[in-house]
């Protein structure tokens, strides 16, 4: 399950909607596709999310929250544009876990 509508879409039904959480102003960001990067509000808290990968020279599953300047380049976020939440969604096989930042 890579493709971002379909992650966005299964935690919605799975996670949100059941526990009265609504998303609304949903970005993808296509700088960030390979982890499903998006922004998103979740009822009143900004949210920035990311889905883990597993990568196939290391053992667990990775993630990263950089964000790219002018020059497509990895540079941290600042902290004027940091969300209330960092969220990272793991996905394995039919298991799906999530941590959440404050």
């Amino acid at each position: 399950m890579n493709n971002f509508n379909i992650i966005i879409q299964n935690l919605n039904n799975i996670v949100y909607k059941p526990n009265n959480l609504m998303i609304t102003n949903l970005k993808e960001e296509k700088q960030n596709a390979e982890y499903a990067g998006c922004l998103f509000h979740l009822n009143n808290k900004t949210i920035r999310f990311r889905k883990s990968k597993v990568t196939p020279n290391k053992i667990g599953q990775f993630v990263s929250f950089w964000e790219k300047d002018e020059n497509m380049r990895n540079r941290a976020f600042s902290y004027e544009a940091a969300p209330d939440l960092l969220v990272i969604t793991c996905i394995a096989d039919n298991k799906l876990g999530q941590f959440i930042f404050a």
